[in-house]
Protein backbone atom coordinates (compact mmCIF):
# COMPACT_ATOMS: atom_id res chain seq x y z
CA UNK A 1 0.00 0.00 0.00
CA UNK A 2 1.41 3.24 -1.03
CA UNK A 3 1.71 5.56 1.65
CA UNK A 4 1.49 8.75 -0.11
CA UNK A 5 0.38 9.18 -3.77
CA UNK A 6 4.45 10.27 -5.22
CA UNK A 7 3.17 9.46 -9.03
CA UNK A 8 0.30 10.46 -10.49
CA UNK A 9 1.63 9.04 -14.02
CA UNK A 10 0.22 5.43 -12.38
CA UNK A 11 -2.67 6.80 -11.61
CA UNK A 12 -3.47 8.10 -15.02
CA UNK A 13 -1.93 5.30 -16.84
CA UNK A 14 -4.17 2.59 -14.52
CA UNK A 15 -7.51 5.30 -15.51
CA UNK A 16 -6.48 4.88 -19.07
CA UNK A 17 -6.14 1.36 -18.55
CA UNK A 18 -9.18 1.01 -16.73
CA UNK A 19 -10.98 3.07 -19.77
CA UNK A 20 -9.58 1.01 -22.64
CA UNK A 21 -11.54 -1.89 -21.29
CA UNK A 22 -14.88 -0.61 -20.97
CA UNK A 23 -14.58 0.71 -24.58
CA UNK A 24 -12.14 -1.68 -25.91
CA UNK A 25 -12.79 -5.36 -25.23
CA UNK A 26 -9.93 -7.61 -25.31
CA UNK A 27 -10.56 -10.90 -27.36
CA UNK A 28 -8.22 -13.58 -26.54
CA UNK A 29 -7.81 -16.98 -28.42
CA UNK A 30 -10.16 -18.81 -25.91
CA UNK A 31 -12.71 -15.68 -25.25
CA UNK A 32 -14.19 -13.79 -27.69
CA UNK A 33 -16.16 -10.39 -27.15
CA UNK A 34 -19.41 -11.90 -27.12
CA UNK A 35 -18.80 -14.56 -24.84
CA UNK A 36 -16.47 -11.65 -22.52
CA UNK A 37 -20.42 -9.94 -22.18
CA UNK A 38 -22.28 -12.84 -22.45
CA UNK A 39 -20.45 -13.96 -19.34
CA UNK A 40 -21.59 -11.14 -17.16
CA UNK A 41 -25.07 -11.20 -18.02
CA UNK A 42 -24.89 -14.73 -16.28
CA UNK A 43 -27.54 -15.55 -12.85
CA UNK A 44 -26.32 -13.01 -10.44
CA UNK A 45 -23.76 -11.30 -12.19
CA UNK A 46 -23.41 -7.76 -11.86
CA UNK A 47 -24.59 -6.55 -15.45
CA UNK A 48 -27.76 -8.72 -15.48
CA UNK A 49 -28.73 -7.28 -11.98
CA UNK A 50 -28.22 -3.81 -13.27
CA UNK A 51 -30.13 -4.67 -15.77
CA UNK A 52 -33.03 -6.46 -14.00
CA UNK A 53 -33.34 -3.15 -11.84
CA UNK A 54 -33.07 -0.45 -14.27
CA UNK A 55 -35.52 -2.43 -16.80
CA UNK A 56 -37.91 -2.18 -13.47
CA UNK A 57 -37.24 1.28 -13.43
CA UNK A 58 -37.13 1.92 -17.20
CA UNK A 59 -40.67 0.88 -16.65
CA UNK A 60 -41.47 3.07 -13.45
CA UNK A 61 -40.66 5.98 -14.81
CA UNK A 62 -41.74 5.67 -18.61
CA UNK A 63 -44.96 5.26 -16.58
CA UNK A 64 -44.47 8.54 -14.94
CA UNK A 65 -42.76 9.95 -18.37
CA UNK A 66 -46.12 9.20 -19.95
CA UNK A 67 -47.89 10.11 -17.43
CA UNK A 68 -46.54 13.56 -16.91
CA UNK A 69 -48.25 15.49 -19.70
CA UNK A 70 -51.58 14.22 -18.34
CA UNK A 71 -50.46 15.38 -14.35
CA UNK A 72 -49.90 19.03 -15.72
CA UNK A 73 -52.64 19.61 -17.72
CA UNK A 74 -55.33 18.39 -14.78
CA UNK A 75 -52.93 19.93 -11.79
CA UNK A 76 -51.57 23.58 -11.75
CA UNK A 77 -48.35 24.90 -10.83
CA UNK A 78 -49.80 25.60 -7.46
CA UNK A 79 -51.03 21.85 -6.61
CA UNK A 80 -47.62 20.62 -7.77
CA UNK A 81 -45.84 23.36 -5.28
CA UNK A 82 -47.93 21.71 -2.34
CA UNK A 83 -47.45 17.86 -3.59
CA UNK A 84 -43.50 19.50 -3.28
CA UNK A 85 -43.89 19.89 0.30
CA UNK A 86 -44.75 16.30 0.49
CA UNK A 87 -42.16 14.90 -1.42
CA UNK A 88 -39.87 16.63 0.26
CA UNK A 89 -40.79 16.59 3.82
CA UNK A 90 -41.13 12.48 3.66
CA UNK A 91 -37.50 11.94 2.72
CA UNK A 92 -36.13 13.83 5.12
CA UNK A 93 -38.60 12.43 8.31
CA UNK A 94 -37.53 8.91 6.95
CA UNK A 95 -33.50 9.55 7.21
CA UNK A 96 -34.20 10.35 10.88
CA UNK A 97 -36.54 7.47 11.30
CA UNK A 98 -34.32 4.51 10.58
CA UNK A 99 -31.25 6.66 12.44
CA UNK A 100 -29.63 4.93 8.73
CA UNK A 101 -29.16 1.72 10.23
CA UNK A 102 -31.36 0.15 7.72
CA UNK A 103 -28.18 0.34 5.16
CA UNK A 104 -26.50 -1.19 7.32
CA UNK A 105 -28.39 -4.24 6.66
CA UNK A 106 -26.57 -5.14 3.39
CA UNK A 107 -23.51 -5.30 5.07
CA UNK A 108 -23.04 -8.25 7.99
CA UNK A 109 -21.47 -11.57 6.95
CA UNK A 110 -24.65 -13.23 9.21
CA UNK A 111 -27.65 -12.87 8.42
CA UNK A 112 -28.74 -13.01 12.02
CA UNK A 113 -27.20 -9.55 12.40
CA UNK A 114 -28.90 -8.21 9.20
CA UNK A 115 -32.06 -9.84 11.24
CA UNK A 116 -31.03 -7.71 14.21
CA UNK A 117 -30.75 -4.65 12.68
CA UNK A 118 -33.91 -4.82 10.67
CA UNK A 119 -35.91 -5.55 13.62
CA UNK A 120 -34.38 -2.31 15.80
CA UNK A 121 -34.74 -0.08 12.26
CA UNK A 122 -38.98 -0.72 12.65
CA UNK A 123 -39.11 -0.47 16.56
CA UNK A 124 -37.31 3.30 16.29
CA UNK A 125 -39.24 4.02 13.20
CA UNK A 126 -42.58 3.10 15.14
CA UNK A 127 -41.23 5.37 18.62
CA UNK A 128 -40.28 8.08 16.70
CA UNK A 129 -43.69 8.18 14.14
CA UNK A 130 -45.59 8.73 17.26
CA UNK A 131 -43.15 11.59 18.09
CA UNK A 132 -43.76 13.20 14.80
CA UNK A 133 -47.58 13.07 15.15
CA UNK A 134 -47.40 14.57 18.07
CA UNK A 135 -45.28 17.49 16.58
CA UNK A 136 -47.99 17.88 13.87
CA UNK A 137 -50.83 17.88 16.22
CA UNK A 138 -49.24 20.53 18.22
CA UNK A 139 -48.19 22.57 15.21
CA UNK A 140 -52.29 22.49 14.44
CA UNK A 141 -52.63 24.48 17.62
CA UNK A 142 -49.78 26.91 17.31
CA UNK A 143 -50.55 27.58 13.46
CA UNK A 144 -48.65 27.17 10.69
CA UNK A 145 -48.59 30.77 9.89
CA UNK A 146 -46.23 31.42 12.50
CA UNK A 147 -44.02 29.70 10.95
CA UNK A 148 -44.41 31.70 7.39
CA UNK A 149 -45.81 28.60 6.12
CA UNK A 150 -49.64 30.08 5.87
CA UNK A 151 -49.25 28.60 2.29
CA UNK A 152 -49.29 25.12 3.47
CA UNK A 153 -52.27 23.74 4.56
CA UNK A 154 -52.28 21.41 8.19
CA UNK A 155 -54.07 18.33 6.96
CA UNK A 156 -51.25 17.54 4.66
CA UNK A 157 -48.89 17.09 8.21
CA UNK A 158 -50.62 14.11 9.65
CA UNK A 159 -50.56 12.51 6.20
CA UNK A 160 -46.69 12.94 5.67
CA UNK A 161 -46.04 11.23 9.15
CA UNK A 162 -47.76 8.14 8.08
CA UNK A 163 -46.47 8.01 4.55
CA UNK A 164 -42.70 8.42 6.62
CA UNK A 165 -43.40 5.19 8.04
CA UNK A 166 -45.01 3.19 5.08
CA UNK A 167 -42.12 4.57 2.78
CA UNK A 168 -39.29 3.61 6.07
CA UNK A 169 -40.85 -0.12 6.05
CA UNK A 170 -40.22 -0.03 2.44
CA UNK A 171 -36.97 0.89 1.82
CA UNK A 172 -35.80 -1.27 5.24
CA UNK A 173 -37.36 -4.13 3.57
CA UNK A 174 -35.40 -2.79 0.18
CA UNK A 175 -32.01 -2.98 1.96
CA UNK A 176 -33.31 -6.72 2.75
CA UNK A 177 -33.50 -7.55 -0.86
CA UNK A 178 -30.11 -5.96 -2.22
CA UNK A 179 -28.80 -8.16 0.76
CA UNK A 180 -30.15 -11.45 -1.09
CA UNK A 181 -30.01 -9.93 -4.17
CA UNK A 182 -33.68 -10.29 -4.86
CA UNK A 183 -33.55 -8.02 -7.59
CA UNK A 184 -37.04 -9.27 -9.34
CA UNK A 185 -38.86 -8.54 -6.26
CA UNK A 186 -37.72 -4.75 -5.54
CA UNK A 187 -38.66 -4.35 -9.97
CA UNK A 188 -42.33 -5.73 -9.28
CA UNK A 189 -42.86 -3.75 -6.42
CA UNK A 190 -41.28 -0.59 -8.09
CA UNK A 191 -43.70 -0.84 -10.78
CA UNK A 192 -46.65 -1.70 -9.54
CA UNK A 193 -46.17 1.41 -7.29
CA UNK A 194 -45.87 3.53 -10.07
CA UNK A 195 -49.05 2.03 -12.09
CA UNK A 196 -51.27 2.73 -8.74
CA UNK A 197 -50.01 6.27 -8.03
CA UNK A 198 -50.14 7.31 -11.85
CA UNK A 199 -53.61 5.69 -12.30
CA UNK A 200 -55.15 7.47 -8.52
CA UNK A 201 -54.02 10.72 -9.43
CA UNK A 202 -55.71 10.59 -12.46
CA UNK A 203 -58.73 8.96 -11.25
CA UNK A 204 -58.36 11.47 -8.32
CA UNK A 205 -58.81 14.58 -10.53
CA UNK A 206 -61.57 13.51 -12.74
CA UNK A 207 -63.43 13.44 -9.66
CA UNK A 208 -62.47 17.28 -8.88
CA UNK A 209 -59.38 16.61 -6.13
CA UNK A 210 -57.05 19.45 -6.22
CA UNK A 211 -53.17 18.92 -4.65
CA UNK A 212 -54.69 16.29 -2.22
CA UNK A 213 -54.88 13.87 -5.36
CA UNK A 214 -50.99 14.11 -6.20
CA UNK A 215 -50.38 13.24 -2.71
CA UNK A 216 -52.97 10.41 -2.19
CA UNK A 217 -51.89 8.88 -5.32
CA UNK A 218 -48.07 8.82 -4.35
CA UNK A 219 -48.81 7.98 -1.01
CA UNK A 220 -51.18 4.47 -2.19
CA UNK A 221 -47.89 3.69 -5.08
CA UNK A 222 -45.90 3.32 -1.69
CA UNK A 223 -48.34 1.13 0.28
CA UNK A 224 -48.84 -1.25 -3.02
CA UNK A 225 -44.64 -1.38 -3.46
CA UNK A 226 -44.57 -2.26 0.97
CA UNK A 227 -47.25 -5.12 -0.08
CA UNK A 228 -45.92 -6.64 -2.64
CA UNK A 229 -42.52 -7.14 -0.72
CA UNK A 230 -44.38 -7.99 2.27
CA UNK A 231 -46.77 -10.82 0.92
CA UNK A 232 -45.83 -11.07 -2.49
CA UNK A 233 -41.77 -11.59 -1.23
CA UNK A 234 -42.67 -13.20 2.06
CA UNK A 235 -40.84 -10.61 3.66
CA UNK A 236 -43.37 -11.03 6.43
CA UNK A 237 -41.55 -13.41 7.76
CA UNK A 238 -38.16 -12.24 8.49
CA UNK A 239 -39.95 -9.19 9.35
CA UNK A 240 -41.21 -11.56 12.46
CA UNK A 241 -37.78 -13.61 12.43
CA UNK A 242 -35.76 -9.80 12.78
CA UNK A 243 -38.36 -8.30 15.73
CA UNK A 244 -38.01 -11.92 17.57
CA UNK A 245 -33.88 -11.74 17.26
CA UNK A 246 -34.14 -7.65 17.95
CA UNK A 247 -35.98 -8.75 21.87
CA UNK A 248 -32.70 -10.08 22.71
CA UNK A 249 -31.69 -6.41 23.82
CA UNK A 250 -27.73 -7.37 24.44
CA UNK A 251 -27.41 -8.85 21.11
CA UNK A 252 -29.16 -6.11 19.46
CA UNK A 253 -27.05 -3.79 21.21
CA UNK A 254 -23.75 -4.81 20.22
CA UNK A 255 -25.16 -5.29 17.18
CA UNK A 256 -25.83 -1.58 17.07
CA UNK A 257 -22.66 -0.90 18.62
CA UNK A 258 -20.76 -2.61 15.72
CA UNK A 259 -22.47 -0.28 13.05
CA UNK A 260 -22.81 3.09 15.38
CA UNK A 261 -20.88 5.21 12.20
CA UNK A 262 -24.35 5.00 10.45
CA UNK A 263 -26.38 7.43 12.85
CA UNK A 264 -23.25 8.79 14.17
CA UNK A 265 -21.97 10.17 10.61
CA UNK A 266 -24.13 8.61 7.97
CA UNK A 267 -27.17 9.86 9.35
CA UNK A 268 -26.29 13.59 10.11
CA UNK A 269 -24.45 13.59 6.35
CA UNK A 270 -27.60 11.91 4.94
CA UNK A 271 -29.82 14.67 6.53
CA UNK A 272 -28.20 17.47 5.17
CA UNK A 273 -27.65 16.11 1.69
CA UNK A 274 -32.09 16.00 2.20
CA UNK A 275 -32.21 19.09 3.31
CA UNK A 276 -30.21 20.46 0.63
CA UNK A 277 -31.85 18.71 -1.97
CA UNK A 278 -35.67 19.38 -0.69
CA UNK A 279 -35.47 22.35 1.27
CA UNK A 280 -35.19 24.62 -2.42
CA UNK A 281 -39.12 23.23 -2.65
CA UNK A 282 -40.46 24.31 0.71
CA UNK A 283 -38.14 27.58 0.30
CA UNK A 284 -39.72 28.40 -2.91
CA UNK A 285 -43.51 27.63 -2.15
CA UNK A 286 -42.84 29.76 1.02
CA UNK A 287 -41.37 32.85 -0.44
CA UNK A 288 -42.39 33.10 -3.71
CA UNK A 289 -45.30 30.81 -3.76
CA UNK A 290 -47.06 27.41 -4.38
CA UNK A 291 -46.57 28.33 -7.94
CA UNK A 292 -43.17 29.01 -8.72
CA UNK A 293 -42.50 25.78 -6.04
CA UNK A 294 -44.69 23.56 -8.60
CA UNK A 295 -42.13 23.97 -11.49
CA UNK A 296 -39.13 23.88 -9.59
CA UNK A 297 -40.73 20.30 -8.06
CA UNK A 298 -41.81 19.58 -12.15
CA UNK A 299 -38.42 20.57 -13.12
CA UNK A 300 -36.69 18.30 -10.37
CA UNK A 301 -38.68 15.97 -11.27
CA UNK A 302 -38.47 15.37 -15.00
CA UNK A 303 -34.61 16.15 -14.93
CA UNK A 304 -34.02 12.90 -12.10
CA UNK A 305 -35.67 10.58 -14.58
CA UNK A 306 -32.52 9.98 -16.34
CA UNK A 307 -30.79 9.47 -13.27
CA UNK A 308 -33.73 7.06 -11.72
CA UNK A 309 -33.26 4.84 -14.96
CA UNK A 310 -29.97 3.51 -14.33
CA UNK A 311 -28.19 4.93 -11.37
CA UNK A 312 -30.87 3.70 -8.85
CA UNK A 313 -30.00 0.70 -10.61
CA UNK A 314 -26.07 0.72 -10.35
CA UNK A 315 -26.08 2.16 -6.79
CA UNK A 316 -28.26 -0.54 -5.44
CA UNK A 317 -26.22 -3.06 -7.04
CA UNK A 318 -23.05 -2.00 -6.92
CA UNK A 319 -23.69 -1.68 -3.27
CA UNK A 320 -24.28 -5.36 -2.80
CA UNK A 321 -21.12 -5.67 -5.20
CA UNK A 322 -18.66 -3.45 -3.40
CA UNK A 323 -19.50 -4.52 0.23
CA UNK A 324 -18.61 -8.52 -1.79
CA UNK A 325 -15.42 -7.24 -2.93
CA UNK A 326 -14.05 -5.54 0.18
CA UNK A 327 -15.41 -8.54 2.33
CA UNK A 328 -13.22 -10.70 -0.52
CA UNK A 329 -10.48 -8.08 -0.02
CA UNK A 330 -9.68 -6.70 -3.50
CA UNK A 331 -10.60 -4.53 -6.37
CA UNK A 332 -13.21 -2.26 -5.64
CA UNK A 333 -11.08 0.81 -7.04
CA UNK A 334 -10.85 -0.87 -10.31
CA UNK A 335 -15.11 -1.85 -9.76
CA UNK A 336 -15.76 2.15 -8.69
CA UNK A 337 -13.65 3.99 -11.58
CA UNK A 338 -14.76 1.69 -14.26
CA UNK A 339 -18.51 2.18 -13.00
CA UNK A 340 -17.79 5.94 -12.85
CA UNK A 341 -16.79 6.49 -16.07
CA UNK A 342 -19.51 3.82 -17.18
CA UNK A 343 -21.77 6.44 -16.08
CA UNK A 344 -20.23 9.50 -17.26
CA UNK A 345 -20.53 8.18 -20.98
CA UNK A 346 -24.13 6.76 -20.65
CA UNK A 347 -25.48 10.83 -19.10
CA UNK A 348 -24.02 12.54 -22.11
CA UNK A 349 -27.21 12.41 -24.51
CA UNK A 350 -30.14 13.05 -21.89
CA UNK A 351 -28.56 15.59 -19.83
CA UNK A 352 -26.97 17.31 -22.46
CA UNK A 353 -30.20 17.38 -24.14
CA UNK A 354 -32.43 19.34 -20.92
CA UNK A 355 -29.57 21.58 -20.91
CA UNK A 356 -29.50 22.95 -24.59
CA UNK A 357 -33.42 22.78 -25.11
CA UNK A 358 -35.29 22.96 -22.09
CA UNK A 359 -37.36 25.58 -22.18
CA UNK A 360 -38.52 24.15 -25.37
CA UNK A 361 -39.14 20.73 -24.61
CA UNK A 362 -41.21 21.82 -21.20
CA UNK A 363 -43.38 23.96 -23.58
CA UNK A 364 -43.99 21.67 -25.72
CA UNK A 365 -44.42 18.14 -23.66
CA UNK A 366 -45.84 19.69 -20.53
CA UNK A 367 -48.06 22.76 -22.09
CA UNK A 368 -46.80 26.63 -22.44
CA UNK A 369 -47.63 27.29 -18.32
CA UNK A 370 -44.00 25.69 -17.54
CA UNK A 371 -41.76 26.82 -20.15
CA UNK A 372 -40.01 28.51 -16.50
CA UNK A 373 -40.19 25.16 -15.48
CA UNK A 374 -38.01 24.20 -18.60
CA UNK A 375 -35.15 27.21 -17.81
CA UNK A 376 -34.60 25.53 -13.95
CA UNK A 377 -34.29 22.61 -15.67
CA UNK A 378 -31.85 23.60 -18.32
CA UNK A 379 -29.65 24.16 -15.14
CA UNK A 380 -30.48 21.70 -12.56
CA UNK A 381 -29.47 18.89 -15.33
CA UNK A 382 -25.87 20.27 -15.65
CA UNK A 383 -25.72 19.40 -11.42
CA UNK A 384 -27.28 16.21 -11.75
CA UNK A 385 -25.24 14.88 -14.38
CA UNK A 386 -22.35 14.93 -11.97
CA UNK A 387 -24.95 13.83 -9.17
CA UNK A 388 -25.66 11.04 -11.43
CA UNK A 389 -21.89 9.90 -12.12
CA UNK A 390 -20.89 9.91 -8.17
CA UNK A 391 -23.75 6.76 -7.64
CA UNK A 392 -20.60 4.47 -7.52
CA UNK A 393 -18.37 6.55 -5.27
CA UNK A 394 -21.46 7.27 -2.97
CA UNK A 395 -21.67 3.66 -2.79
CA UNK A 396 -18.56 2.44 -1.85
CA UNK A 397 -18.18 5.36 0.97
CA UNK A 398 -19.94 3.27 3.65
CA UNK A 399 -18.40 -0.06 2.53
CA UNK A 400 -14.63 1.41 3.29
CA UNK A 401 -15.99 3.28 5.94
CA UNK A 402 -15.23 6.74 4.71
CA UNK A 403 -18.33 8.16 6.42
CA UNK A 404 -17.04 11.11 8.74
CA UNK A 405 -14.83 12.37 5.70
CA UNK A 406 -18.29 12.24 3.53
CA UNK A 407 -20.06 14.28 6.75
CA UNK A 408 -17.41 16.92 6.53
CA UNK A 409 -18.18 16.99 2.90
CA UNK A 410 -21.80 16.96 3.36
CA UNK A 411 -21.64 19.91 5.41
CA UNK A 412 -19.63 22.04 3.06
CA UNK A 413 -22.36 21.40 0.63
CA UNK A 414 -25.32 22.23 2.64
CA UNK A 415 -23.85 25.27 3.62
CA UNK A 416 -22.98 26.03 -0.02
CA UNK A 417 -26.61 24.91 -1.42
CA UNK A 418 -28.29 27.13 1.03
CA UNK A 419 -25.72 30.70 0.39
CA UNK A 420 -26.57 30.03 -2.79
CA UNK A 421 -30.45 30.08 -1.99
CA UNK A 422 -29.93 32.87 0.29
CA UNK A 423 -28.52 35.04 -2.14
CA UNK A 424 -31.13 34.13 -4.97
CA UNK A 425 -34.06 34.95 -2.12
CA UNK A 426 -32.19 38.29 -0.91
CA UNK A 427 -31.96 39.33 -4.23
CA UNK A 428 -35.77 38.46 -4.96
CA UNK A 429 -34.48 36.27 -8.09
CA UNK A 430 -35.22 33.00 -8.22
CA UNK A 431 -33.39 32.31 -11.59
CA UNK A 432 -30.53 33.15 -9.67
CA UNK A 433 -30.69 30.65 -6.67
CA UNK A 434 -31.41 27.92 -9.32
CA UNK A 435 -27.68 29.00 -10.78
CA UNK A 436 -26.20 29.17 -8.44
CA UNK A 437 -27.62 26.08 -6.73
CA UNK A 438 -26.91 24.11 -10.29
CA UNK A 439 -22.96 25.61 -10.46
CA UNK A 440 -21.94 24.52 -6.80
CA UNK A 441 -23.56 21.47 -6.83
CA UNK A 442 -22.25 20.43 -9.93
CA UNK A 443 -19.03 21.39 -8.58
CA UNK A 444 -18.83 19.61 -5.41
CA UNK A 445 -19.99 16.39 -6.90
CA UNK A 446 -16.98 16.06 -9.32
CA UNK A 447 -14.97 16.67 -6.20
CA UNK A 448 -16.65 13.81 -4.15
CA UNK A 449 -15.53 11.61 -7.41
CA UNK A 450 -12.30 12.92 -6.78
CA UNK A 451 -12.24 12.34 -3.37
CA UNK A 452 -13.23 8.84 -3.08
CA UNK A 453 -11.51 7.20 -6.01
CA UNK A 454 -8.23 8.45 -4.41
CA UNK A 455 -9.32 6.99 -1.07
CA UNK A 456 -9.77 3.80 -2.54
CA UNK A 457 -6.27 3.83 -4.55
CA UNK A 458 -4.34 4.58 -1.44
CA UNK A 459 -6.24 1.63 0.46
CA UNK A 460 -5.34 -0.63 -2.36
Amino acid sequence: MPSQINSPYKILNQIRTIFSSIYTPSVSPHRTWWRFIVARFKPGGFLRNVAIVSTGTAIAQGIQVLASPVLTRLYSPADFGIFSVYLSAVPILTIISTLQYSMAIVLPKEDKDAKALLGMVVKIAAALTLFFLAIAFALKFIGLQRFGLKEIPWVILPVIVLATFVNMLSETLNNWNIRTKSFVLITTALVSSAVCAVLLSIGLRVLAAGWWGLVAGMLLGKIVNLFVQLFYGDRLRVVRDSLAVSNDRGYASAVLKDYSDFPKYRLPQNLLNSLSLNLPAIIFVTFFGPATGGFFALARRVIALPSALISEAVRKVFYQKAADLKNKGGGLFDATLKATLGLATVGLIPFGTIVLFGPTLFSVIFGHQWRTAGLYASWLALWMYFAFCNNPAQAAIPVIRFQKQFLIYEIILFATRILALGVGGIAHKHELAIVLFAVSGAALNLYLIVLVLTQLYRSQ
